[in-house]
């Protein structure tokens, strides 16, 4: 028996394996507290305590008999002692309530779950083949000439390869439905399959490259899964531009986990109105905001979003409709995947949010101020998406409210177009280029090595490390480097040369100089899919750690009265080994110790300086220990006792940096 309450967790045993002679066992096994008992059969009671201080068993109240709905048991913790799932008989099952009285549980769902001692092969299920019985299943070994899961060579088409879908594509058995192509409905490409094509691939059998302008999803195993480049955990603001064909179907997914548990966020068209749904991590944290009506085969702006637990949703520019859950979680955790028009396997859907695929056609998806283009990309997975309109004309194509027109097409706009692919891009000034993705200020390259971008009509040249001035004119050794805070974006990274060189023992060494009170100094921990991090910042003024291992082998220290934000040079330490971290702050010295099962700091190989990178906030770089970029400077930098070398660029990168006088 197993038990963890949050600290990590507990296994007790029986001192020998059970009877093999006795052909039912009786099991006796519960929980109060901390103690968990287990008795089977003829022996002893066994007992034990959970680690730790915790008492509470923290679950969403269902429980899984015999195996799990995950794959494998994908979705479970990987440190329990088996994976695979119980063959035979249980019987006779039954728990006690909150009232201490017996009662029998009723079942919600299940799978390959039979009478007992009823063989499934009796039933002579492989017709020319023999049956291997496996309690509540079974499986057939084929003879030469037949296959499938019966023997009867109804779906051996694609597992025995004799299709012709493309290289990247997969074949899927069917009788009756054929693909999309390009110009709409196509034949079946053979009797019994059809093909699903990759992102960016379109036909019969994905033979053709397709060039996405705006995204068509044809509902049939259609979806795209977007990367996101910044997090949705305290704020999640999104907008879209969306022609349906059906009046259901699922627009957006994010969850946690993929066993349908924890966080999610949803949009769904239910009966022709969107549903914004999106659960903060328990039942009386989920709420769902509804907007009706949404019109077929037209175009509609769609903005929705959330602040902590306050949502909104609107259609173009009518009224917004706005909910609130209950007080409490603030933070939605998901995995930094979007899925859009529907996922690879629907099941994983939230039984909460559960949906149909969405038929019809999607554009202009922004997040957080960030454009996500729905077409094939880095950072893009998707299936069975073709071309809204099928031109190569949308409103993705030219940005900054640019006109897109085939080639040849007339137009209203008077900036010279860039031609070529079939499109002809006529920008709005002052906005140039292919793709209107020019401001007429960055045209003639004036940053020089750093890059252009305009910001309320003045040109900003943001640049590379070594190099300052108004146009990144002027090169320079940094030996001190100075940030510049919020407004400024600046940043170092530094890259470790193997990951593991931080796994077990930890060691960063630094001094700073600030008069500003809230400051991120250090953060290992870039990638939002991962839960391990450990960060060193400034919090009103205070020295702070935070360090995670892995679920709740995690601390948090902040040193009182230490103040350091004085505009004075302050040194700063911290060795960590296992789960035991020593911080020294000019000579103090101060421990942090976090329990669990978890040793290891599994962070990849990328360090952060003074802010996070590409202007994603540090907020939601730093899951909200920290809100502010350094404002001040740093030196005798050292990751490992190895002194940084600033001007090494193979390992150090950096933006906006300057040399503190």
């Amino acid at each position: 028996m197993t038990w963890d309450l949050g600290a990590g967790p507990r296994r007790i045993f029986t001192k020998t394996p059970v009877d093999s002679r006795i052909h039912v066992h009786t099991v006796h096994a519960g929980r109060i507290g901390r103690m968990g008992w287990l008795k089977v059969d003829h022996f002893r009671n066994i007992s034990g305590y959970a680690p730790g201080k915790l008492a509470s068993l923290n679950v969403n109240g269902e429980f899984f008999l015999g195996g799990h709905e995950n794959f494998n048991f994908t979705g479970l913790p990987h440190d329990l002692p088996v994976h695979t799932g119980f063959t035979g008989c249980i019987f006779d099952l039954v728990m006690k309530d909150e009232n201490e009285d017996w009662v029998v549980p009723q079942p919600l769902r299940g799978r390959n779950v039979q009478q007992c001692q009823e063989r499934m092969c009796d039933a002579n299920p492989c017709d020319t083949g023999f049956c291997l019985d496996y309690g509540a299943s079974y499986s057939c070994q084929c003879p030469d000439g037949s296959s499938g899961p019966s023997c009867d060579g109804q779906h051996d088409v694609c597992t025995r390869k004799q299709h012709l879908c493309q290289e990247g594509s997969t074949c899927v058995t069917t009788t009756s439905v054929g693909m999309l192509g390009i110009d709409g409905p196509g034949v079946p490409p053979g009797p019994g399959y059809k093909c699903v094509c990759p992102l960016g691939r379109a036909g019969e059998h994905c033979q053709q490259n397709l060039v996405i302008s705006d995204a068509k999803f044809t509902g049939d195993n259609s979806y795209i899964a977007v990367q996101l480049t910044s997090s949705i955990r305290f704020k999640t603001e999104i907008s879209l531009e969306m022609k349906p064909d059906n009046l259901d179907g699922l627009i957006l997914y994010a969850n946690q986990r993929t066993n349908k548990m924890g966080d999610f966020l949803s949009l769904l068209l239910v009966n022709g109105s969107l549903v914004f749904t999106y659960s903060l991590g328990s039942e009386e944290q989920m709420i769902s905001i509804y907007y009706c009506c949404v019109p077929l085969d037209t175009w509609s702006m769609v903005t929705l979003g959330r602040h902590g637990s306050e949502g909104y949703i609107q259609i173009d520019d009518k009224d917004r409709v706005s909910g609130k859950s209950k007080d409490g979680l603030l933070t939605l955790d998901v995995h930094p995947t979007m899925f859009v028009g529907g996922l690879p396997d629907m099941a994983l859907v939230s039984e909460k949010a559960g949906a149909a695929r969405f038929s019809g056609c999607i554009r202009n998806l922004v997040i957080n101020r960030t454009p996500y283009p729905l077409r094939k990309m880095k950072g893009r997975e998707g299936a069975n998406v073709i071309d809204c309109d099928g031109t190569a004309c949308g409103k993705e194509v030219c940005g900054n409210r640019g006109e897109c027109k085939v080639e040849g097409e007339s137009h209203s706009l008077g900036h010279a177009p860039y031609k070529g692919d079939g499109f002809e891009c006529h920008c709005n000034p002052p906005y140039t280029g292919k793709n209107c993705e020019i401001h007429s200020l960055c045209e003639s390259s004036p940053c020089n090595s750093g890059e252009c971008r305009v910001h309320e009509e003045s040109l900003v040249c943001d640049c590379p490390l070594g190099y300052q001035g108004k146009n990144c004119e002027e090169e320079e050794d940094i030996t001190v480097p100075m940030f510049g805070g919020d407004m400024y974006n600046s940043f170092l990274e530094y890259k470790l040369s193997d990951p593991e060189i931080v796994r077990l023992n930890t060691e960063i060494e630094l001094e700073v100089k600030t008069e500003h009170p809230d400051a991120i100094l250090v953060w290992f921990g870039t990638n939002p899919a991962s839960d391990d991090y450990l960060g060193l910042g400034l919090d009103d003024r205070l020295v702070k750690v935070v360090w995670n291992l892995g679920w709740f082998s995690r601390d948090e220290l902040q040193v009182p009265e230490v103040n350091i934000a004085d505009g004075n040079w302050h040194h700063l330490h911290i060795k960590r080994v296992n789960q035991i971290l020593q911080l020294s702050i000019d000579g103090q010295e101060f421990t942090s110790i976090v329990k669990g099962t978890y040793f290891e700091l599994n962070t990849g190989t990328n360090v952060l300086f003074g802010a996070s990178r590409n202007y994603l906030g540090v907020e939601d770089l730093t899951r909200g220990h920290f809100r502010s970029s350094l404002n001040g400077c740093m030196k005798n930098i050292k990751i490992q006792g190895m002194k940084l070398n600033l001007m090494d660029e193979r390992i150090v990168k950096g933006n906006n940096i300057g040399q503190c006088s």
